[in-house]
């Protein structure tokens, strides 16, 4: 997360990944890294009424509808209009980050030959 920081107060986020492949080993033998994706965009979430929903968070890589989706569907306060909602939240952090997409994966599935490489 501080690296993305650094290369987006910079604003060299478009080499961010380059600049990651070189830094984060070596930084990682300084400090600890749980991951090595980023965040790039986390608030915290309330309903229509103001009651606390949760904490978003979205990582590099991650399709934010998708990231929103999934954030939702945790969500067990009742939501008047849930597709609203969502949009309404996909409009704010588009303000933000990158959006190439406003409706979400809704199935995955790997598709493998018969000796199991993925196709």
């Amino acid at each position: 997360d501080v690296l993305y920081d650094f290369a987006k107060k910079n604003s060299i986020t478009d080499q961010f990944d380059r600049l990651s492949d070189v830094l984060l080993p070596k930084l990682c033998e300084l400090v600890i890294c749980t991951r090595n994706r980023p965040r790039i965009w986390k608030n915290s979430i309330q309903s229509d009424g103001k009651q606390e929903l949760g904490t978003l968070e979205i990582f590099g890589g991650d399709e934010p509808i998708d990231a929103i989706d999934v954030f939702l569907r945790g969500v067990t306060v009742d939501i008047e209009n849930r597709h609203a909602f969502r949009q309404n939240l996909l409009g704010i952090v588009c303000q933000s980050i990158p959006c190439s997409r406003s409706v979400p994966v809704i199935y995955r599935k790997t598709i493998a030959d018969e000796n199991g490489t993925r196709l």
